[in-house]
């Protein structure tokens, strides 16, 4: 089915609407990402959790081999009845990356224009002095001693028992820190990028298109809780990254000794 030009032009025009200008984070906080994002997400990761294989895989080929196809059939259109070729592909290509932008930005992408975390909680600044660090750092060497001399060295839970361990932490999170709806946790997958993975020490990802959760099976057990609730947060909508590490601490060590150890 082709596409009318407008509707490239107007799609296009969108993208660079969206991109550009500002948007208050008081009204992305209020009426995206506690109200829409959180309505809609436990139905997309509800969803994308019934399915065992990754669907940023399967999106990503559909795409790839979908353009592809396209862009044959321009190539096989008479000369007399067609744009210069490189031209046309090259506007479909940029009308495609227009049209998964704002698919991108509808479904997860706004909560990166929230308002930041600190502005939410009761944060004193003044609090993070030298001394504090120091006592901070001691305290979680201390825990993290106490805690490795009660388990195996070998013992771990595999990725898919992970879940189990964090459900309960992870709604008293969400709960602690005021969210009015609460976020499901999507179920940990193995990716066909997994070398990508390993080659970048990447240890895992979000899909934010259909709101799965991509975890690096290379992680030691000891990784895993931790990876695992870091991606949970992104889920909830914490896109920062140092937000989403913050979320999955606060989760870890209000879980058991392994989702401590791990935090």
């Amino acid at each position: 089915m082709s596409v009318s030009p407008r509707l490239k032009i107007a799609t296009v025009a969108l993208a660079l609407v969206a991109a550009v200008v500002p948007t208050p984070a008081s009204w992305i906080e209020r009426v995206y990402s506690e109200r829409s994002y959180l309505s809609v997400q436990r139905l997309i990761t509800s969803a994308s959790n019934l399915v065992p294989i990754a669907l940023l895989d399967v999106g990503c080929l559909v795409l790839l081999i979908s353009f592809l196809l396209h862009s044959l059939r321009i190539l096989r259109r008479p000369a007399a009845s067609r744009w210069p070729l490189r031209r046309l592909v090259l506007v479909d290509a940029i009308t495609l990356l227009a049209a998964v932008y704002l698919l991108f930005l509808a479904v997860w992408g706004l909560n990166y224009r929230r308002e930041p975390l600190r502005a939410r909680l009761q944060f004193d600044r003044g609090r993070a002095s030298q001394s504090a660090l120091l006592e901070t750092t001691r305290e979680v060497v201390r825990r993290l001693n106490d805690l490795d001399g009660s388990r195996s060295r070998d013992d771990g839970p595999a990725l898919d028992a992970v879940p189990q361990l964090l459900v309960r932490p992870f709604v008293r999170t969400q709960e602690l820190l005021g969210q009015p709806r609460i976020a499901l946790g999507g179920v940990p997958k193995a990716s066909l990028l997994r070398e990508y993975f390993r080659r970048t020490a990447i240890s895992g990802m979000t899909n934010p298109f259909f709101l799965e959760v991509i975890i690096n099976d290379e992680l030691v057990p000891s990784e895993r809780p931790f990876v695992v609730a870091h991606e949970w947060a992104h889920l909830a909508g914490y896109a920062d990254e140092a937000e989403a590490s913050f979320v999955a601490w606060l989760t870890c060590v209000r879980g058991d000794a392994i989702a401590q150890y791990s935090g």
